[in-house]
């Protein structure tokens, strides 16, 4: 006979009494009914028993004509039965912003809103108000966006349905801190979950989400023991769960802060795993950050393991000459191509730069706007310079690289017009010195590094 060994007696005796009551039967009626003792249902609702069968509990659950799952289940853990067709068209209404169909999924969520009676309205709330966060931070209203998530965040609530919508919340908005660079009000947002996700019934992933974010923001704000401790309760919290993306997401920003805490074997062997994952599982976002991280450490590592960026780099390359690119990881991929030819054109492999190059110009036509094709010319400039060849090739690149950039980039600008200035010998007045000493400082400090932006993930809700 199957027994149930972990469960909360004192929970299943308040809710068999709560059963036996609200059917107005007495003790001793129901044990004549699912045919146990008094002495064993009194044990039962007193919470003295140390183990429960499952057959005892169908039992039971049949003759209070009840189901199992309102005997084991706390109250905060269930929704009214009710609202489960609701809770499936505010599931759709999430798809919908998963998809970006934003108007659809208004739509939608004002519908279903408009139908709801004022006491299904009280309790979907925090889900409907979370929907229009999303669908509002989706739109960059996010002033808008925090006055949805803050008024989940500043309410109570005494069901678990409520209380998961406002952890979600909670990292919904310090996601939304973070991507305004805004760091202390994104970790102290952040901070409000860390009580909430100790409630019985809070899923993994919002405990995880939380973890992982909070591990993100203390990185940046410099406190990396303690970002290290809650990288470590994320991991254990998606190792235990099977979560195997999520737990390599975790390791990689496990790497990311001992390479910041300057523990670089550690750190290695923690990108090193990830990036293999990775790899295998053809997850382009991270395998750059993977590259470009072992980049940034490969001088603190030995020799032999040194293999392993060569082993990374041959495998990416490869697959980018040899198969075609989705159109929605064009630009990731470039971007992981441009990083491993400015590595290879720093170790003279002009050749390898090349045949990469111009496989990166085939894909103008795909995205012909796309700022990145201003990095794909100018590399091809940087090497005609290498191996000498003609100015007005030279010249030609560099034109075509400033097509592909604005105003806004003027830092990018102003580094390939000095470029252009120095080709046509225009550099000779106090102002071009000046130039000159910008252009050197602007690409000692940035040319061949990215911001840490570049490297560390992004939280999550």
């Amino acid at each position: 006979m199957p027994e149930i060994k972990r469960f909360d007696a004192i929970l299943i005796g308040k809710n068999i009494r709560k059963a036996r009551k609200n059917k107005g039967i007495s003790i001793s009626v129901l044990s004549s009914l699912c045919k146990i003792s008094v002495g064993k249902l009194s044990n039962l609702e007193n919470g003295k028993t140390e183990t429960v069968s499952t057959e005892d509990l169908e039992k039971i659950a049949f003759s209070l004509s009840t189901s199992i799952d309102d005997i084991i289940i706390p109250e905060t853990f269930k929704f009214p039965s009710e609202l489960e067709p609701v809770i499936d068209e505010l599931q759709m209404v999430s798809t919908y912003i998963s998809m970006n169909l934003l108007d659809l999924a208004r739509e939608n969520l004002h519908k279903i809103t408009k139908e709801l009676m004022d006491n299904q309205l009280d309790y979907l709330r925090p889900c409907i108000n979370f929907l229009a966060g999303e669908i509002e931070k989706l739109s960059f209203n996010h002033d808008k966006a925090i006055e949805y998530f803050k008024s989940v965040i500043d309410q109570n609530y005494d069901y678990i349905y409520g209380i998961g919508y406002k952890i979600r919340s909670i990292n919904a908005l310090s996601c939304l801190y973070y991507s305004r660079f805004e760091v202390a009000e994104a970790l102290d947002t952040c901070l409000e979950a860390v009580d909430l996700i100790n409630h019985e019934g809070v899923s993994f992933s919002e405990i995880a989400d939380t973890h992982y974010n909070l591990a993100i923001f203390y990185t940046y704000a410099g406190y990396l023991s303690v970002a290290l401790l809650h990288a470590k309760s994320a991991s254990e919290i998606t190792a235990t769960n099977h979560y195997s993306n999520y737990n390599n997401q975790v390791n990689y920003l496990t790497g990311i802060i001992l390479m910041q805490r300057k523990e670089y074997i550690k750190a290695f062997n923690f990108i090193k795993e990830s990036s293999t994952y990775f790899q295998r599982e053809k997850d382009l976002k991270y395998l750059y950050r993977c590259i470009y991280s072992l980049y940034l450490i490969i001088d603190h590592v030995p020799f032999t393991e040194k293999k392993l960026i060569k082993s990374l780099e041959h495998g990416i390359t490869t697959e980018f000459l040899e198969n075609p690119i989705h159109n929605d990881q064009i630009h990731i991929q470039l971007t992981m191509i441009h990083e491993i030819i400015e590595n290879l054109i720093l170790s003279s492999d002009f050749e390898q730069a090349l045949i990469l190059l111009n496989k990166c110009l085939e894909y103008k036509k795909l995205i012909p706007s796309d700022r990145i094709h201003f990095k794909t010319h100018h590399l091809l400039s940087i090497i005609s310079k290498k191996n000498n060849e003609n100015t007005n090739l030279i010249k030609q690149h560099l034109h075509e690289s400033l097509k592909y950039l604005s105003d806004e980039n003027s830092k990018d600008r102003a580094m390939i017009l000095y470029e252009l200035a120095t080709l046509l010998n225009q550099c000779t007045s106090p102002y071009e010195e000046s130039s000159r000493i910008f252009y050197e400082l602007s690409k000692k400090e940035s040319f061949y590094k990215r911001p840490f932006s570049v490297i560390i993930p992004e939280p999550k809700y």
